[in-house]
């Protein structure tokens, strides 16, 4: 039930990113000094990207997730990995601006990663379970 829980809510947050990305709310409003880590960040990519990840999660989800472990398995995986993408990204882009931001997004968003990946290995256990 603990994994289904929090797995639930990963989606959630894939979710609330995308809504974010989309409506322009995910990204700092000051410019970062490198236009490349400007690029990398602020891309309206991530809302797609959230947003599928999202699907994804609530697919797997609803297909039965205690069916399917190693789709549940691989799909938390991508999501950890995307988190921390845009995580680290959004760190460089607070870290380079002009005028000082808060970083204060980026403690969740490594907090969503971490458990991204503990469920990632929580359910890659429910398809071999160890002896």
């Amino acid at each position: 039930m603990l994994m289904l829980s929090g797995t639930m809510a990963l989606a959630f947050v894939h979710v609330w990113f995308a809504a974010l990305a989309f409506t322009e709310l995910l990204s700092y409003t000051q410019p970062s000094e490198y236009e490349l880590i400007h690029l990398a960040a602020d891309s309206v990519l991530w809302g797609w990207i959230f947003g599928l990840i999202g699907l994804a999660l609530i697919g797997v989800l609803f297909a039965g997730a205690e069916k399917h472990p190693v789709a549940m398995s691989r799909t938390c995986s991508t999501a950890a990995a995307f988190l921390g993408t845009w995580s680290f990204f959004t760190l460089m882009w607070g870290l380079t601006t002009a005028v000082p931001v808060s970083l204060a997004v980026f403690g969740p968003a490594v907090f969503s990663v971490v458990g991204a990946q503990v469920l990632a290995v929580a359910w890659n256990h429910q398809e071999h379970p160890t002896t």
